[in-house]
C-alpha cells in the first residue's frame, strides 16, 4: 500500500512524531548527503516495507507534503509515532525485522480495550503494521484500529502528538479524507478494488461503514446524474438520436449502477430512487425515438430494445408498468413492419411481391390462371426474404402471411362460385372437379411457406376442406346410379356452405 509504502515521513526517515526541530535537522542532513550524491539511510525504512528511493527531490517533495498540519495529520496515520516507551520498544523490533514481536507488543495493550489517552498511539501504530501486510484479515483488522482512533475523544490527542496541540478537525471529516485517501491507495488493489472496497470495513461499526458508503456512492451518483442529462439533452435536441443516446446511458451507468447496488443494496432507498430516475430517462429515449420515426420507417424494434434496457434496471411497479405498456403499444404497431436496415436488405424482393400484389387486385377472378402466375412470382421471392432474414423474422412471416390469404382468398372465392354452379346445374361436376384439383396444387405450394398463428389456422381449415371436396367429387365420377350421385352432390353443396363460412369467420 503506498500510503505506507512511499509515506512522506518514511521517505524523509523519521516518525510522525518527529518535532519541528527533528524534521528541519534530517532535511538539513538529506540535502548535504545529495550534495555529494549520497542518499541517507534511516532505521524507519523498515526492511519488511518495499524499497524506498530517498532522492533529494523526492525528499523535497515528502517534506511539503507534511510540512502542514494538515498534511501531518493525515499521513501519520498511516506511519508510525513514537509516545513512550511501549512504542519505543515495538519500533525496536520494527527496525531489527522482528515484526512478529512489534505486533505482539502492541496487540497487549489495545485486544480488548477502548481507545483512550494510554493507547492511541498503539491502535495507530498496530494499524499501520496490519495494513501494511497485504492480507486481508489484517488489513480489515488495521482499518478497524484506524476509525476507532479517528471517531475516538481522544483523537485530539493524536493529533497533539502528531502536528500543533492547537490544531482542530471534525471527526467525520477526518473520516471522509481517510476513506478517500484508502480508496485512491487501493484502486487497483486486486483483493479491494471496485465494489470489494467495502470489504475493507468489515470490521467498523455501522456508523463509520455508513459513513464510508456514502463516500464510496458519492463518484458513482454525480456519474449517473450527469449522464442522465446528457441523454436528456441529446434526446430533446434531436429525438432521432435518443436511440443512440438511451443506448450510451445504458452503457456509460453500468458499472456505477453495479458499484451502487453492491454498497447500498438494491432494496436501500437511494439506489432506488436513481435506479428509477435512470430508468424513467431510458424509456423516454426508446419512447421518443419511435415518435419521431414512426411516420418513416418502422422504428419499433430499436425503441423496444431500449426500453427493455430500462427494465433491466428499476424495480418500481409503476415504471415497469409503464415500460411493459410501451412494450405492447410499440409492438403492436411495429409487429410485421421492416426496419430500415430489413428493408434495404430484401428492396428487391420485397418490390416484385408488392407489384404482384397490386396486378391481382386488378386481375379477373374468373379462374385460376392469374393467382397460379401470383404464387409463382412469390414463392421464390419469398425463400429469398426467409434466406436474407431468417425464417422466425416478422416482416418475412408477416409478408409470407399476406401473400397465403391474397392466394386462399381467390382460391375458395372461384371454387365456391363453381359449387354454386353444380346446385342448379350437375353438368358442372367435371369443372368444379378440375377447378378444385387445381386448387388443391396450389395450396400445396404454399406448404412451407411461414404463416402467422391466425393465418395457419385458416390455410389449414381451408385446405382441408377444398381437400374434402376433391375427395366427394372423386366418389362422385365413381358412382354410377345416378341417385348416388345426387346424395354426393348434396354433400359437396353443404361442404361449400362450410368453406364459405370458415373463410368469412378466419378473413
Amino acid at each position: 500500500m503506498n500510503l505506507i509504502n512511499q509515506n512522506p515521513f518514511r521517505v524523509a526517515g523519521i516518525l510522525a512524531s518527529a518535532s519541528a526541530r527533528e524534521l528541519e535537522k534530517q532535511k538539513s542532513k538529506i540535502v548535504r548527503f545529495a550534495s555529494v550524491g549520497k542518499e541517507i539511510e534511516s532505521p524507519y525504512d523498515f526492511n519488511f516495507l518495499s524499497p524506498i528511493a530517498r532522492t533529494e527531490a523526492e525528499s523535497n517533495k515528502a517534506f511539503a507534503l507534511i510540512e502542514q498540519n494538515h498534511g501531518r495529520v493525515n499521513h501519520a496515520l498511516f506511519w508510525f509515532a513514537d509516545n513512550g516507551p511501549i512504542d519505543a520498544s515495538a519500533l525496536d523490533y520494527l527496525t531489527a525485522g522482528d515484526v512478529a514481536k512489534a505486533r505482539e507488543i502492541w496487540q497487549k495493550v489495545t485486544d480488548n480495550k477502548p481507545v483512550s489517552e494510554n493507547n492511541f498511539s498503539y491502535y495507530n501504530n498496530l494499524g499501520t503494521l496490519l495494513l501494511s501486510q497485504n492480507e486481508i484479515a489484517d488489513m480489515q483488522a488495521g482499518t478497524a484500529l484506524k476509525f476507532a482512533l479517528i471517531n475516538s475523544v481522544v483523537f485530539k490527542n493524536f493529533i497533539g502528538l502528531v502536528a500543533d496541540a492547537n490544531y482542530a478537525i471534525d471527526s467525520q471529516v477526518q473520516i471522509e479524507q481517510t476513506v478517500e485517501q484508502l480508496m485512491n491507495s487501493l484502486e487497483n488493489h486486486p483483493k479491494f478494488e471496485g465494489t470489494q472496497f467495502m470489504n475493507l470495513f468489515a470490521n467498523c461499526p455501522d456508523e463509520i461503514k455508513l459513513a464510508v458508503s456514502r463516500k464510496f456512492t458519492e463518484d458513482p451518483l454525480h456519474n449517473i446524474d450527469n449522464r442522465i442529462e446528457a441523454a436528456k439533452s441529446a434526446r430533446k435536441k434531436d429525438p432521432k438520436d435518443a436511440y443512440d443516446a438511451g443506448l450510451e446511458l445504458y452503457k456509460s451507468t453500468q458499472a456505477d449502477v453495479l458499484a451502487l447496488r453492491s454498497t447500498l443494496s438494491s432494496e436501500a432507498t437511494q439506489f432506488k430512487l436513481v435506479a428509477d430516475k435512470l430508468a424513467k430517462e431510458i424509456l423516454q429515449c426508446g419512447i421518443d425515438y419511435f415518435k419521431a420515426l414512426n411516420d418513416s420507417g418502422n422504428p419499433a424494434p430499436k425503441a423496444i430494445e431500449i426500453i427493455k434496457l430500462a427494465k433491466e434496471i428499476t424495480r418500481n411497479e409503476q415504471v415497469l408498468d409503464r415500460i411493459n405498456d410501451n412494450i405492447e403499444a410499440i409492438g403492436e404497431w411495429g409487429g410485421g413492419q421492416p426496419t430500415e436496415e430489413e428493408r434495404e436488405k430484401v428492396e428487391e424482393h420485397y418490390n416484385v411481391i408488392t407489384e404482384a400484389i397490386d396486378e391481382n387486385v386488378t386481375a379477373p377472378t374468373n379462374n385460376l390462371d392469374p393467382i397460379v402466375k401470383f404464387v409463382k412470382t412469390c414463392r421464390p421471392r419469398l425463400a429469398k426474404i426467409k434466406e436474407e432474414l431468417g425464417a422466425d423474422n416478422e416482416f418475412y412471416v408477416a409478408i409470407s402471411s399476406t401473400v397465403t390469404n391474397i392466394t386462399l382468398n381467390t382460391v375458395i372465392d372461384i371454387v365456391n362460385r363453381e359449387q354454386g354452379k353444380l346446385k342448379y346445374n350437375h353438368s358442372h361436376l367435371n369443372s368444379l372437379s378440375a377447378t378444385v384439383t387445381r386448387s388443391v396444387g396450389i395450396l400445396n405450394a404454399l406448404d412451407k411457406v411461414a404463416m402467422n398463428s391466425q393465418t395457419k389456422q385458416r390455410f389449414n381449415e381451408n385446405k382441408q376442406t377444398i381437400s374434402s371436396i376433391k375427395s366427394q367429387l372423386n366418389t362422385a365420377k365413381n358412382r354410377k346410379a345416378g341417385s348416388d350421385v345426387g346424395n354426393v352432390i348434396r354433400i359437396i353443396i353443404g361442404i361449400a356452405v362450410f368453406l364459405i363460412f370458415v373463410a368469412r369467420s378466419c378473413h
